[in-house]
């Protein structure tokens, strides 16, 4: 039946024309086109046996499905080079605006880093500016209230004293240290300041005023140290820094036929298992000879 009938070859070939028709107006995918080919070169196998004019009829019409092919298969390419190039494009865009973003990050990472940097260099500038206000302010305290200074009493010949009797020595008073010592008040005693307790006995006290670092000051009275005994002064020092404590010894030395001394200055402290603090010391020694020796 397939292979024989001029009518029905006519039929045939009218209608896989207005199919190709069809596809050429309405383009489907590869997939279509492929499948409408073989269908179309299936019937025509069977129909190669008809006129001459038939097969030249078939042959025209697989070649147009051959193009409609073609052309499904053009389309579909072109589709997806055009999604391809959309996507590399969005791909583009996206690699664009993070390097925009990375761009901006890094920028913005140095200004902050610039930026501490600014603020760093203000910090220690203000740290120095402010240590040395600190340091101006520390120093001018301790010029204000002596600092660790602290007064060193001596003994001398009194030289502040016209025609002093002989036997006679004075008391000199300087600041120890590197700065002058203000409002200073010092309570002085001969002996065992126990026993003058127990006595009644009232210390001597001496309003100094400001002692300086550069030059002794004489302290006050005279002493007559007795050859026979152990003379021993006792001086408390009142000022505007911490207080302290001078004991002076002065003896005769009968074996050595001189006079010696030695001094002691110390401060109290918070310590209980070290509650002096020794400022300055002189072991017993011989003195100058601003003291009468005694005869045998």
């Amino acid at each position: 039946m397939w292979k024989q009938g001029e009518a029905l070859g006519i039929a045939l070939i009218i209608a896989a024309m207005g199919f190709a028709l069809w596809l050429a107006l309405h383009p489907h995918s590869p997939g279509w086109s492929i499948g409408a080919f073989g269908l179309i070169a299936f019937i025509a196998s069977y129909r190669m046996q008809s006129s001459m004019w038939e097969k030249l009829a078939w042959i025209l019409v697989l070649a147009a499905f051959l193009k409609l092919e073609f052309r499904a298969i053009n389309a579909n390419d072109a589709e997806n080079t055009a999604t391809k190039n959309a996507q590399n494009s969005q791909f583009q865009t996206i690699i664009d605006e993070l390097k925009e973003q990375l761009a901006a990050s890094q920028t913005q990472l140095t200004t902050s880093a610039t930026q501490y940097q600014t603020t760093i260099a203000q910090l220690n500038q203000t740290l120095k500016t402010t240590q040395k206000a600190a340091n101006y302010a520390s120093e001018s305290v301790r010029a204000l209230t002596g600092g660790d200074s602290y007064l060193e009493v001596d003994f001398t010949w009194p030289f502040w004293v016209n025609k002093p009797p002989p036997g006679e020595i004075g008391f000199t008073v300087k600041s120890a240290g590197k700065y002058p010592l203000w409002d200073v008040n010092v309570d002085w005693q001969e002996g065992d300041p126990l026993e003058a307790y127990k006595k009644g006995i009232v210390r001597n006290s001496l309003s100094i005023g400001t002692v300086s670092n550069t030059y002794a000051k004489p302290l006050g009275p005279l002493v007559s140290p007795d050859p026979a005994k152990d003379n021993v002064y006792w001086f408390w020092v009142f000022s505007r820094n911490q207080p302290s404590v001078v004991t002076i010894h002065i003896r005769y030395n009968r074996e050595l036929r001189h006079w010696e001394s030695s001094v002691s200055n110390f401060r109290g402290t918070n310590d209980p298992k070290h509650p002096r603090k020794v400022l300055y010391e002189r072991p017993m020694g011989e003195i100058a000879p601003i003291l009468p020796i005694p005869p045998d």
